[in-house]
């Protein structure tokens, strides 16, 4: 029986155990108590992984998160036109970013309320599919990492691209700026769909240095 104490800082996305030879993954968080798995494994090639959200020292807003967006929005661009309102619209026609990127944290960036959002759009938990994003879980490995990083990718798209564009038009003003790597194949890691969060700009752009 294996007795270990979870790790405190962060918040607990997944604790599942997998077994490294036929790639069978159990979720575990249920049998956490007092901050401590006990587990009894089957026979087999067992790893217990504990996936925890925590800041990784870049302090940038959580671009997943519209409230943490909504703040950044109201600590930026808002007292721009607190400070200017005659000037939107007339000498202060657009709004624009440079570079909001997700390859902090390695690529890794999540948000502590990923999990609840992912069951509000799937249906099921997504504790079992956490060990996909750096391992082979077997077959269900290009599903699962499809799963998480679309959702991910929504996230994103709806919390900073989406609300500084609303906000801008609603000032008077349009909404430019530019992703970083556009010229990236996959983009999972850097922007996590140029598609999804270009939708709600209204003028996309490309850096083109040279």
């Amino acid at each position: 029986e294996c007795d270990i104490e979870l790790p405190r800082d962060g918040r607990l996305m997944a604790l599942v155990a997998m077994d490294s030879l036929t790639r069978e993954v159990r979720p575990l968080s249920g049998r956490i108590s007092g901050g401590r798995i006990r587990w009894t494994p089957p026979q087999g090639a067992w790893k217990l992984l504990c996936f925890m959200c925590v800041k990784d020292g870049d302090p940038n807003v959580d671009y997943l998160d519209p409230d943490a967006v909504q703040l950044f929005v109201e600590d930026t661009h808002q007292r721009y036109y607190d400070r200017f309102p005659e000037a939107f619209g007339e000498v202060i026609t657009e709004t624009f970013c440079d570079e909001p990127t997700l390859y902090r944290a390695q690529g890794r960036i999540w948000t502590e309320r990923f999990n609840e959002r992912f069951e509000a759009a799937h249906g099921f938990s997504p504790e079992a599919l956490y060990p996909a994003l750096w391992y082979d879980i077997g077959p269900e490995t290009a599903s699962a990492r499809n799963a998480m990083f679309s959702l991910r990718a929504e996230q994103y798209a709806a919390a900073y691209p989406k609300l500084v564009s609303e906000w801008s038009r609603s000032h008077g003003t349009l909404a430019t700026g530019h992703q970083d790597n556009e010229e990236r194949e996959n983009p999972v890691g850097t922007s996590a769909d140029l598609m999804k969060c270009f939708k709600y700009q209204d003028i996309p752009g490309i850096d083109k240095i040279g």
